[in-house]
C-alpha cells in the first residue's frame, strides 16, 4: 500500500461526470446516479494506486475572482429549463456528498468561501510535495489545465476518464512547457473555460513559443504581447490563474479515520446494496481499514457474510 499517497479531487469535476453518465439511477424515487458515481471513482481509484488517503474538494459560490473582474466566467452557455432542472438534481446530490455522506464515511471535505476547488487542491498539493521522493506522494484528480502549473516531480495531475496522467516530463512531452510556465502561458493566452481573455489572437502555442524565444519580434503576436495593453492583460490575468489565490488558508492534510458503521448506514440510505455483498464489499473493507494492498480473506464455505466483518 502507498500508505503516503493522497488523491485530491476535484469534486466538481468528478459530480458532474457522475451525473452525465449515470443520470437515471435512482433509490425510492430519490436520484442517487451522482452518489454511486462518485463512490465508484474512490473504489476504483483506491484499488488502483493502492491507498485510502483521499480528500474532495469543492468550489464556493461567492468568488474572489468574479468580485476582481466581473467577466469573470460570465461566458458560460445559457442553459434550457431541462438542463436548469437537471442542475438542481445534480446540485442537490452533491450537496448531500459535501455535507453529509462523504464526511459520514469518513473522507475530508474542504471548501472555502470565495474560493475554487483548484485553489484548495493547489495549497493542498504544496502542503504535500517532497523533494526527497522519485514517487508521487499526491495525484491531483481533475480535468482542469490550470492546475499543471502545480505539477512537481511529487504530485501529478491525472484525468481517470481520458487515462492521461502527466508529470513534469509528461506534461513537457504534451505542451513543450514546464509547470513553473504554466500560469504565466495562462496569463497571456487567456483562458477560454473561465471567460478571461487573453492577449488578442495568441494562443497556448504562440505563449509556449513567445516564453522560450521562439516568437519573432517583428512579428504582430510578439508586439501584441510586448504592448502596454498586453502588459496590462498580463498582469491583470496573473491574479486571476495564479493557483493558489492569495486568499486560501493551508488545510489540515491528516490521515483520514473511516467509519465502517457510516458506510453501512450511507449504503442502506441510498440503496447501494452491491457495495455490503462480495466481491466489492471486500474491496470498500481494505480501503476502510486502510489494507488496500492487502489480498481479501475469502469467506469460509457456510460462513454468515456478516461474519467476516466481525472477526476483524
Amino acid at each position: 500500500m502507498r500508505s503516503e499517497l493522497w488523491l485530491l479531487i476535484d469534486a466538481g469535476w468528478v459530480c458532474h461526470q457522475a451525473f452525465y453518465a449515470i443520470q437515471n439511477l435512482a433509490h425510492e424515487d430519490k436520484p442517487t446516479g451522482v452518489i454511486f458515481g462518485v463512490l465508484e471513482h474512490i473504489r476504483l481509484l483506491s484499488a488502483e494506486w493502492k491507498t485510502n488517503r483521499i480528500a474532495f474538494f469543492f468550489d464556493s459560490r461567492r468568488s474572489f475572482r468574479r468580485k476582481a473582474f466581473p467577466g469573470y466566467k460570465e461566458g458560460r452557455k445559457k442553459r434550457t429549463p431541462e438542463q436548469l432542472a437537471d442542475s438542481a438534481i445534480m446540485h442537490e446530490q452533491i450537496q448531500a456528498l459535501r455535507r453529509e455522506i462523504l464526511p459520514t464515511i469518513g473522507f475530508p471535505c474542504f471548501m472555502q468561501v470565495g474560493l475554487e476547488a483548484d485553489d484548495l487542491i493547489a495549497m493542498a498539493a504544496s502542503q504535500l510535495d517532497s523533494p526527497w521522493t522519485s514517487e508521487p506522494t499526491a495525484l491531483m484528480i481533475t480535468n482542469d489545465g490550470d492546475l499543471y502549473q502545480c505539477i512537481t516531480d511529487s504530485v501529478w495531475w491525472l484525468n481517470p476518464t481520458r487515462h492521461l496522467q502527466l508529470n513534469p516530463t509528461e506534461l513537457w512531452v504534451k505542451t513543450g512547457a514546464h509547470p513553473d510556465e504554466w500560469c504565466r502561458i495562462k496569463s497571456i493566452a487567456g483562458c477560454r473555460s473561465d471567460s478571461v481573455p487573453g492577449v488578442r489572437g495568441v494562443g497556448e502555442k504562440t505563449a509556449v513559443a513567445y516564453l522560450h524565444g521562439a516568437l519573432s519580434c517583428t512579428s504582430k503576436k510578439y508586439m501584441s504581447i510586448t504592448s502596454d495593453e498586453g502588459h496590462a492583460i498580463i498582469k491583470r490575468n496573473m491574479e486571476l490563474v495564479r493557483l493558489p489565490h492569495y486568499k486560501t488558508r493551508q488545510q489540515a492534510m491528516t490521515p483520514p479515520v473511516y467509519s465502517r458503521e457510516g458506510f453501512d448506514d450511507v449504503c442502506k440510505q441510498y440503496g447501494l446494496h452491491s457495495y455490503t455483498e462480495p466481491p466489492l464489499s471486500y474491496q470498500w473493507d481494505r480501503l476502510l481499514s486502510g489494507r488496500v494492498g492487502a489480498r481479501p480473506i475469502p469467506r469460509k464455505r457456510g460462513e454468515p457474510r456478516g461474519e467476516r466483518h466481525a472477526k476483524r
